[in-house]
């Protein structure tokens, strides 16, 4: 239970407006069919008597006493406040405390508000959104980018100028192995016919160490 709250209880109980009366229902319904004047005057009659009965029996709807010139809630704390004045001051405290605080901060709102700079906020805003959305177009273009990325492969230019290098040199180097294996094949063949006689192919030595030579400097490199 909140402080106000007990208070107002401890209030009540002061008061005697916490027993419970057996012709509750019987007052409230006498109240109800008084006129309005009547019904005002019999109130007042019973607040300046104290009977709590009657008193009591105004803590409802109104439909269930009648319509009164004042709220039946004032009524009942103008009757509370005089029988027990410690405990409704205490609650009047707390009222006024609870209405400087709300006021406090409603100045402090209005301060932090002055202290704004709405301009830069939606610009900084604007400005967030731009760049989540230039963050976005980037990913969608990489990913967009990707399999061609894959599927292709980029070599520098010195490179492919080594590669080609390379393999015009292997065909250069098979060429000449061709004609030095086919050379060599002849001679043999003319050795088993006409021995160490001179040859054509015995003619041509010089031409095939040449070539031995040239395979070796090509091999080296």
């Amino acid at each position: 239970m909140e402080a106000r709250d007990r208070l107002r209880h401890e209030a009540k109980g002061k008061a005697g407006l916490l027993a419970t009366y057996p012709d509750t229902k019987e007052i409230r319904d006498v109240l109800r069919g008084m006129t309005p004047e009547d019904r005002d005057a019999a109130i007042l009659h019973a607040v300046s008597k104290g009977d709590h009965a009657v008193i009591a029996a105004l803590q409802a709807h109104e439909l269930l006493v009648g319509p009164t010139s004042r709220p039946l809630k004032s009524i009942v704390d103008d009757f509370v406040a005089a029988r027990a004045p410690e405990e409704m001051a205490k609650i009047q405290d707390l009222d006024t405390a609870e209405e400087h605080l709300t006021f406090a901060y409603q100045q402090f709102g209005k301060s932090i508000q002055a202290m704004r700079d709405i301009q830069a906020e939606r610009d900084g805003e604007q400005g967030n959104k731009a760049a989540k959305e230039a963050e976005a177009k980037l990913g969608l273009a990489l990913a967009a980018a990707a399999p061609a990325q894959h599927s292709v492969t980029l070599v520098p230019e010195g490179v492919a100028r080594a590669r080609g290098r390379r393999s015009q040199g292997a065909k250069l180097l098979l060429k000449s192995l061709f004609h030095i294996f086919s050379l060599e094949c002849l001679r043999r063949l003319w050795h088993m016919e006409y021995g160490n006689s001179a040859s054509p192919i015995g003619a041509s030595n010089e031409w095939t160490a040449h070539h031995r030579n040239r395979l070796r400097r090509s091999s080296s490199h």
